[in-house]
């Protein structure tokens, strides 16, 4: 697995130089879900993969507008 192999992936650091408020989060969400609603997944996969990806989009936004 990618965390054995290389440790645990810290996206505020990744993402610290890139200003990400709350309407740039929103859209990197809605193309995220665009882009699953468009795949063969069930809903439930789909549905589990966003929590983990609206969960993650909130460790690395500034709340700035």
């Amino acid at each position: 697995m990618y965390v054995q192999k290389f440790g645990h992936v810290n996206l505020m650091k990744i993402h610290e130089h890139v200003e990400i408020g709350p309407a740039l989060r929103n859209l990197w969400l809605d193309c995220m879900s665009r882009a699953l609603n468009e795949t063969s997944l069930p809903n439930e996969t789909v549905e589990e993969v966003m929590r983990h990806l609206t969960k993650a989009a909130g460790t690395i936004g500034h709340d700035q507008p």
